[in-house]
């Protein structure tokens, strides 16, 4: 069975093959010569976009890094003179990001490692320093609980940063 359906199966398929080609014109027919097309103008290649993308690592909170971003007399916390540096690079880039690897959870005692914590001014001084995006999924997410992470959500929100 299986054989018979095999060459019906291939008959089906040879025999138009066979059939005869249909006659050419006669030189002589009325029709006239086929007129060649114009080539096609090629539309010019457009101008590449151009985009520059900068990528930091990991910015953390330590305890000696929050000592040093206190300001007694501003009364408030400015990481700005951490970032100097780094804000003249980022200033060349269309768009930037880093890993925030630390939670800011609202304090009051702002931790290091291992269970991170920090003022919320390191979001605006992110924002201020040029960056546009920050990375929140890493391993210190959750240092401060679910609470913790929702409220860096926020934060990071009313700073301007992408997330």
């Amino acid at each position: 069975m299986r054989r018979l359906l095999a060459l019906a199966l291939s008959l089906a398929l040879l025999l138009p093959g066979c059939a005869a080609a249909p006659e050419a014109p006669p030189a002589d027919s009325a029709q006239p010569p086929a007129q060649s097309q114009p080539e096609p103008i090629p539309e010019p290649e457009p101008e590449p976009i151009v985009a520059h993308l900068m990528v930091a690592g990991d910015m953390m909170t330590h305890s000696n890094t929050v000592a040093d971003a206190w300001s007694a007399q501003e009364g408030r916390y400015n990481f700005g003179h951490i970032f100097r540096d780094a804000a003249r690079q980022l200033a060349l880039a269309d768009y930037a990001l880093c890993n925030l690897e630390t939670p800011l959870a609202g304090g009051p005692e702002y931790l290091g490692y291992p269970l991170f914590d920090g003022p919320d001014e390191l979001a605006y001084d992110l924002k201020a320093a040029g960056f546009d995006l920050v990375a929140t999924a890493n391993n210190h997410s959750r240092d401060q609980g679910m609470d913790g992470l929702y409220r860096t959500l926020d934060v990071l929100d009313e700073a301007g940063l992408a997330h």
